[in-house]
């Protein structure tokens, strides 16, 4: 009997953090025309973003989806659900705008 509660425990704490992780809210603060990289504020921070499976973004584009990590991610982007892949991530916004005009020279 005591299995089965710390069964049921674990699996309410596997799916709130499954949509905490989905409620993240960020919005894009930076593009650059004709390059699939751009910048999004997530919280305090700032994330430098590869645009792989959905349509480009445009500055102040708003999304959810938690892009606190490396690799490819499925979030929400102005209503579509599209994959991208999170370069780097927990960037001030000046060392996320510097990346991002790297990557699109």
């Amino acid at each position: 009997m005591n299995s089965g509660k710390a069964f049921f425990g674990l699996l309410t704490i596997l799916l709130s953090s499954a949509v905490q992780a989905e409620s993240k809210s960020f919005e894009v603060v930076a593009t650059v025309s004709g390059c699939k990289y751009f910048v999004v504020e997530q919280g305090f921070d700032h994330v430098l973003v590869e645009e792989w499976m959905c349509s480009r973004p445009r500055r102040r584009d708003e999304g959810t989806g938690d892009l606190g990590s490396y690799g490819l991610k499925t979030v929400k982007l102005d209503g579509s659900t599209c994959d991208v892949y999170v370069d780097d991530y927990m960037l001030s916004k000046r060392r996320a705008i510097e990346k991002l005009e790297s990557k699109c020279k």
